[in-house]
């Protein structure tokens, strides 16, 4: 299911490309929804005790794309934006699966500035954690 996303992910594992989209939205919010959606499968893999050898590449992935420095960085979720509907696989890798996906990044990637809350709350969040309640009020 993950390793045919491997040749069309980037070299900082945050965005999967697969071409041209008919979607609304804008070109890196199609990358981040192209990484962020396996992770419902990852996750749930890895619940069942399972395994799966290209699971940094996601944790690589995650940190690349919440912070604001890299040439990865998902971008700033705004009102209505696509970026706040992949908070959900975000959040539930994160909640479920926090020594694969959380405990093992530095301090500084866990609460670095991370994407920007939804319209809903102009809130600055200083913690990918602190958008959990975001993702599961949507």
């Amino acid at each position: 299911m993950l390793d045919p996303l491997q040749a069309h992910t980037s070299p900082g594992g945050a965005l999967i490309t697969f071409g041209e989209t008919s979607t609304h939205y804008d070109s890196r919010a199609v990358e981040f929804e192209a990484f962020a959606r396996p992770l419902w499968g990852l996750t749930s893999l890895l619940l069942g005790g399972g395994s799966y050898p290209g699971v940094k590449r996601w944790v690589r992935g995650l940190a690349n794309g919440t912070d604001p420095k890299s040439e990865e960085y998902w971008g700033a979720s705004k009102a209505k934006d696509q970026r706040m509907v992949e908070m959900s696989p975000l959040s539930f890798a994160i909640a479920l699966q926090p020594d694969v996906f959380f405990n093992v990044c530095s301090a500084e990637s866990q609460c670095a500035d991370k994407l920007e809350p939804d319209g809903r709350n102009q809130k600055e969040h200083r913690c990918i954690l602190e958008h959990l309640p975001i993702a599961a009020d949507a």
